[in-house]
Formats: structure tokens, sequence, C-alpha cells
């Protein structure tokens, strides 16, 4: 079913999608539509469980931001729904484990980080 949206980049978190707009926003699925996160630049985007200690009632949500930093993104959290906040590291691409939320990340190097 097509959904009247635009993205560049989709992760599916436990209640459904979450998408990067081309201009960096980020929005995720309400049931019937997508709905703007707190004001974000993403360039990346990974949900985990809602069982993770930060997650919101959508999911564990890991973003990379959108200037460039060295060796990739910074990362962020948005945590409990309601806030990011940045994570030490720096990454160009970001992915979240289904059980317990842990973030894994490679910098734009090809190192991996848990």
């Amino acid at each position: 079913m097509y959904q009247n949206a635009k993205a560049v980049k989709i992760a599916v978190g436990p209640k459904g999608p979450w998408i990067i707009s081309i201009t960096g926003a980020v929005y995720y699925w309400n049931g019937s539509s997508f709905v703007e996160a707190p004001t974000a630049c993403a360039t990346n985007i990974a949900v985990g469980p809602l069982s993770a200690p930060f997650a919101g009632p959508y999911g564990d949500v890991w973003t990379t931001g959108c200037h460039l930093d060295g060796n990739g993104y910074r990362i962020y959290q948005l945590q409990k729904g309601t806030t990011w906040v940045e994570i030490p590291g720096i990454a160009s691409a970001i992915a979240v484990s289904l059980d317990f939320g842990v973030p894994w990340y490679v910098d734009t190097v090809g190192h991996i980080f848990e």
C-alpha cells in the first residue's frame, strides 16, 4: 500500500516504520500516518525494542546526525520519545539489536563498534 510520504532512509521498529525525509527530518508511523519526531536532522536511523532502557512509546530510536565530523556523523538517541541525546562516538551507519537495544555502528573507514 502506498503511503503519502517521501523518504531517503527507513527502519522498522516494534510499532512500525521510522523514516528520514529528504531534508533530514525524522518521522514515525503512528498507525495511520507519519508524524514528525522531535526536531532532528539525521542521515541514518535504527530502531530497537520497547524494552530498551530509554525507549519511547514507538521503540528505541538511534540516528546519525547531518554534519560530517571526522570519520562519520555524531550519534543521537531519542530518549523516552522526547529528547535527542548525543551519544559518544562517530558513525556513518547504525543498527540496533532487537533483544536489548544495543547500538552497533560503522565509521566512514569501515571500523565497527558496539
